[in-house]
């Protein structure tokens, strides 16, 4: 078994190397650049623990984008206390980035304890959904997704529109924010 984190958060990532090399136990670190599927599906296995820094709009972005694989591997997002989760990634296992030793080391066992891997299900956003999604987070114009998709602006919106539905926000703003 081993344990990966993704943040783009340095400092974040060395103190928390640090607290579960207490636990004795070794933290494979990474930056968000690296959460791509060729990296992920040779890199992770069955039963690894993923712990994702959800407090970084790349987070978003990416796990939309290339959404978490349910028989992939056990998973716990951090969040920022003043910032909290989004609903829809509320399901998984998650914490606060300042749980201190204690809670972190209790949060490590359960996970690795855990018996069955997680359901991926933010939103059950389609396939078309989470594309668009993808391609407004990365800033492309509602007209040039729907000139490159070959569909209507208004198709693009209900897409969007559905899609922040399913994920519990009310703008864009509010999922990257």
């Amino acid at each position: 078994m081993a344990i990966y984190l993704f943040s783009d958060d340095n400092y974040f990532a060395v103190g928390l190397n640090g607290l579960i090399r207490k636990e004795n136990m070794t933290l494979c670190a990474y930056g968000w650049e690296k959460w791509e599927p060729h990296f992920v599906y040779r890199q992770i296995f069955p039963g690894d623990i993923l712990l994702l820094d959800g407090s970084s709009e790349k987070f978003i972005k990416k796990s939309l984008c290339f959404p978490l694989n349910q028989q992939l591997a056990k998973i716990f997002i951090f969040y920022d206390n003043r910032k909290k989760l989004i609903p829809a990634f509320s399901c998984w296992s998650h914490g606060a980035r300042s749980m201190n030793l204690e809670s972190l080391g209790i949060t490590l066992d359960r996970l690795h304890q855990q018996a069955t891997l997680q359901s991926y299900h933010p939103g059950l956003l389609t396939r078309r959904e989470s594309q668009i999604i993808g391609l407004i987070c990365r800033s492309f114009p509602i007209y040039r997704i729907a000139q490159e998709l070959s569909v209507s602006i208004k198709t693009i919106s209900n897409h969007k529109n559905n899609a922040l539905r399913k994920l519990g926000v009310g703008s864009i703003n509010e999922l990257l924010i």
